[in-house]
């Protein structure tokens, strides 16, 4: 079951007794950064949990090599020695919308341009940061752990950077890279996948995973045979939840406004108007039938009359946390950027009542 968390948000009614101040909301570095360090340099990929906690993997598509640290972000900067040897220093820009530093390796001192990854609206629907296990049912052999920390991150244009970490005593070995997601054909549920020129394999790298919620679980088979794996979306913590509004909509400027802000990276949200299901808790009047629109700043992003006529219903009807919606209440689904966003709820043919307004995080669990 999918457990919702309520985005951080301001939330107003159409009679301004409230108002948004983006000016001083918290700057987030958490998200990842992605990087091609010139002059033949890696791929360089940066993961940041809570603005303070960072990952490095460098892909030398080269030497077929991989190196991974992890550290800490002090005062806005990092420097992490790798597992092969490079060490890579760096620190964020003020909104946190690129990281820029130096990959020393080999004697020579490259420097990188990081740009934060925008996981926007409209791009692959699975992209994001994962952490969890690959692993093999059968029992493993002498020395081999049965489980093997794995690293997946898949961008808005579904392409891959693949990890899975072995240790055998204090050695650590890499399998994994660079490679492309495809998603399922109509009607079939399976994404596959694959790392033309992999390390820690003599072959490519295929797989295939299906996709729950924040979940992907799937196989993978290199070189050393197959492996499955479950891997988990990377949600950051430290966020207001349960949050909501209601209020009367009235006609022209009347309207119920939800200002709400998006902060630290690319989410998933769910917002929904609630009016003739009010009814049921004694609220009167309620609005019979509410009109949701998702704006940022004058444009509007995404409206919607009835839920079942979108094109997401049977996604919506999924989704547990939203209880039973009323035919003619609204829901708008989209990945948001940061930023200031509104959520106006209207009466269809100048109706007025109550409604009640929610904005809701998905995908994180």
């Amino acid at each position: 079951m999918k457990t919702p968390r309520i985005l951080a948000a301001l939330l107003a009614c159409a009679c301004a007794l409230g108002v948004t101040d983006t000016a001083s909301a918290q700057k987030s570095s958490a998200g990842l950064y992605k990087a091609t360090v010139p002059n033949n340099g890696p791929v360089l990929y940066l993961s940041v949990e809570g603005g303070f906690a960072i990952q490095a993997y460098a892909f030398d598509s080269v030497n077929r090599r991989i190196g991974v640290a992890r550290g800490a972000i002090l005062s806005g900067a990092f420097t992490l020695n790798l597992t092969n040897g490079a060490t890579v220093t760096g620190s964020f820009d003020a909104e946190s919308t690129q990281a820029t530093g130096t990959y020393a390796a080999g004697g020579s001192t490259l420097n990188y341009t990081a740009p934060r990854v925008a996981f926007r609206s409209g791009g692959s629907e699975v992209a994001g940061i994962y952490g969890g296990a690959s692993y093999k049912d059968e029992r493993p052999a002498a020395g081999e752990e049965r489980a093997r920390a794995l690293f997946v991150a898949i961008d808005q244009d579904n392409r891959l950077a693949f990890v899975e970490t072995a240790r055998s005593g204090a050695i650590l070995t890499f399998v994994g890279g660079l490679g492309t997601v495809t998603p399922p054909a109509e009607g079939a549920t399976d994404y596959t996948f694959t790392i033309d020129t992999p390390t820690g394999s003599t072959t490519p790298i295929t797989g295939t995973f299906a996709r729950e919620g924040g979940k992907l679980e799937g196989t993978y088979t290199a070189s050393a045979g197959p492996r499955d794996f479950s891997v988990f979306k990377v949600r950051f913590a430290n966020r207001l939840v349960n949050m909501s509004t209601r209020g009367f909509v009235n006609t022209g400027a009347g309207q119920l406004i939800a200002g709400f802000v998006v902060s630290g990276g690319p989410r998933e949200v769910v917002v929904v108007a609630r009016g003739p299901s009010l009814a049921a808790f004694g609220v009167t009047p309620a609005l019979a039938d509410p009109k949701l629109a998702l704006m940022r700043g004058q444009t509007v992003l995404a409206e919607n009359d009835n839920w079942s006529a979108s094109p997401k219903a049977s996604t919506f009807s999924q989704l547990s946390f939203l209880g039973a919606l009323q035919p003619a209440e609204s829901v708008i689904s989209m990945v948001l950027e940061p930023g200031a966003y509104t959520a106006v709820v209207r009466g269809v043919n100048d109706t007025t009542g109550i409604a009640l307004v929610e904005v809701y995080e998905i995908g994180w669990e």
